[in-house]
């Protein structure tokens, strides 16, 4: 007896212990992310069409595919935010702290991505038809929600851009979302100033990992000054820095010799570059940063744009926080078992999550197209919490499809076509050391997770603990299943 209760006081302060920790996060959580838009713009499109009228849109399409299918496999965390046209823009939040790297060495990295993806993109473009080619853009901004951007005074709102949804659709709750504000303006004036093969940069992006490519190992990296533009509705109207962003790497020579002969017959940014740099009258160095930033009076936002990428330690998923209005996601909710022990898996969501922040829960997978429900299942779940599970599946199908448990809606905020909707399962623990999970942290989406035996289950459900609706019936379920052996069910 006094065994069980000293086990049950260490499962307490353990509770107790995440709570505190959670709240502590909460405090510092600024409603504020740090985003990063980038762009790839086909270069001679117009011309294209004319000349090809019967298979532009195949091969406009084509190349889409090709850029959106590099970008997920080497920027997994950005999101196509729009197609405009002939331009295809993505969406990336950054947080220096979640992907432990310092702020200017995530934004350098992302950087060195999207120009990789431009050459490489380029290249096979190139190799089909010399007609056309790309050239890309990237910039930076502070955002907020609708919610936050008027009651948050943490940021002055002159340094911040509002991201919100609109609705389109009443009866399916058909939203769009919509980024506004200078910093998103200035992106779309700085797309104009580019060129094939170019990245031109906004000013706060370029400042920021500037110093970071002056080390060594980024020798390679220049960020050329091309001169000054004055950009509508930026900066007072006053001059704004082109900077294009260069890897010698690529080309393995010079960024004059690596342009076309007759670049400066085309591009009246490159012929006055040309013509300054002849005179050795053009500006490289990095004081050029600091005199714009110190005379705009801006020092205080880039300071605030790199607190912010240290402080936003996880932040919402970006999956989360721009989609899920329209389309049915069928959640596949799996109470993990470990039947040895007779203990059940929970986790407690991070306080940063927008839907049941800091809720103790099962976890979760979504179904998606490309895989069955139990392929799904075991990957987000091995994924999420490293868990390598075996679901109960029906003996009576030949499919052997999941048993379910109950099926489950929840409304979100009372709204009337907008819910959760899913299925909870039950699955068996087979990891060799499953006990590492019974005090375990630091995961991607929550904050901790705790193993639970019957009694320590009633201790922590007598406490009140937030959780997730249903919670306390199916976790009591649960150990009604695992009065049996496993060898009485079906697991695949």
């Amino acid at each position: 007896m006094e065994k069980d209760e000293k086990r049950l006081k260490e499962f307490k302060s353990l509770v107790d212990e995440a709570n505190n920790n959670s709240s502590d996060r909460q405090k510092i959580a600024a409603h504020v992310d740090v985003v990063l838009f980038f762009s790839y713009d086909i270069v001679g499109s117009t011309k294209y069409k004319e000349l090809h009228p019967d298979d532009w849109a195949g091969k406009i399409k084509k190349i889409f595919e090709a850029i959106k299918q590099r970008v997920n496999t080497e920027i997994k965390i950005a999101h196509i935010w729009r197609i405009l046209g002939d331009e295809i823009i993505f969406v990336m939040k950054v947080s220096g702290k979640q992907m432990k790297f310092s702020e200017q060495a995530i934004l350098s990295d992302s950087v060195a991505v999207i120009y990789k993806i431009l050459q490489e993109a380029t290249d096979e473009i190139e190799g089909e038809t010399k007609e056309l080619s790309l050239k890309a853009a990237a910039w930076i901004g502070i955002v907020s929600d609708e919610e936050h951007y008027e009651t948050d005074t943490k940021i002055p709102k002159k340094y911040k851009n509002l991201f919100y949804k609109y609705t389109v659709d009443e009866t399916r709750n058909r939203k769009i979302f919509e980024f506004m504000g200078n910093d998103i303006d200035a992106g779309f004036r700085i797309k104009q100033f580019t060129y094939s093969r170019q990245l031109v940069l906004s000013f706060e992006l370029a400042y920021l990992i500037n110093r970071f490519i002056s080390h060594e190992e980024s020798k390679n990296i220049e960020l050329i000054h091309m001169g000054y533009k004055p950009l509508k509705g930026i900066w007072h109207d006053r001059p704004y820095p082109i900077i294009w962003y260069y890897d010698k790497s690529y080309k393995k020579v010079d960024f004059l010799q690596s342009l076309p002969y007759d670049a400066a017959n085309e591009n009246s940014i490159i012929k006055n570059y040309q013509s300054r740099y002849c005179n050795q009258s053009t500006d490289q160095s990095m004081d050029l940063f600091e005199k714009i930033s110190h005379d705009l009076g801006i020092d205080d936002k880039l300071t605030i744009i790199k607190q912010t990428l240290k402080n936003v330690e996880k932040s919402i998923e970006l999956n989360d926080w721009l989609y899920n209005e329209d389309e049915l996601h069928l959640h596949l909710a799996a109470v993990c078992c470990d039947f040895k022990n007779k203990r059940v898996f929970i986790a407690k969501r991070s306080t940063a999550r927008g839907k049941y922040s800091a809720c103790w829960e099962f976890g979760c997978a979504k179904a998606n197209k490309s895989q069955d429900y139990i392929e799904c299942i075991k990957k987000e779940y091995e994924d999420d919490f490293g868990l390598k599970i075996k679901i109960m599946v029906s003996s009576d199908r030949g499919e052997q499809c999941p048993t379910p448990y109950a099926l489950y809606e929840i409304k979100e905020n009372g709204e009337e076509f907008q819910s959760d909707k899913g299925i909870i399962v039950y699955a068996k623990i087979m990891n060799d050391n499953i006990d590492e999970f019974a005090n375990k942290k630091d995961y991607k989406k929550h904050e901790c997770s705790l193993l639970l035996t019957e009694e320590a289950a009633s201790q922590f459900l007598s406490e009140n603990e937030k959780s997730v609706p249903d919670f306390k019936d199916t976790i009591m379920h649960a150990f009604d299943i695992m009065k049996k052996d496993e060898e009485d069910y079906q697991w695949r």
